[in-house]
């Protein structure tokens, strides 16, 4: 960023100042840059996501092996919760990194919100649904049965 020039209106509009937002704020030329940050973020995606694949699959063949139908399903819903919070992370990330430049609306700033703060608050909240107290005060504050 130190090689580009500013002009105009130095004001960003969005509630992250992002590599993207910047991008946006010059005059200078920034094709080149836009698609390197482009293709690294395909290579790290990538990268990445044959990663989890790769540990979703033997997470998978280890499930399998469990004799009883309960642990099985117990691991199963354990995973489906991971996996959940994982796609939407890894979706929105994608939503905003994985695009043009001049194509970056202020809904985006709405999806980096939610992997930069909604995703990580979800892991705690996931996990303690896990615990049959909250679970049973989850189910009666829904119901309206008071605690």
């Amino acid at each position: 960023m130190t090689r580009v020039t500013f002009c105009g209106s130095r004001k960003i509009h969005y509630v992250f100042c992002e590599m993207y937002v910047l991008l946006r704020l010059t005059c200078s030329n920034t094709q080149i840059i836009h698609t390197v940050l482009i293709t690294k973020g395909i290579f790290i995606f990538l990268t990445l996501f044959g990663f989890m694949l790769m540990s979703y699959v033997q997470i998978v063949k280890a499930i399998l092996r469990i004799p009883t139908a309960t642990s099985k399903y117990k691991a199963f819903s354990i995973c489906a919760s991971h996996l959940a919070v994982v796609s939407l992370f890894y979706g929105t990330l994608c939503m905003v990194y994985l695009k043009s430049l001049h194509t970056y609306p202020m809904k985006d700033s709405v999806a980096t919100v939610v992997y930069a703060v909604v995703t990580p608050m979800m892991n705690p909240f996931i996990y303690s649904l896990r615990n049959k107290d909250t679970h049973g005060a989850v189910r009666r504050l829904f119901l309206g049965k008071g605690f």
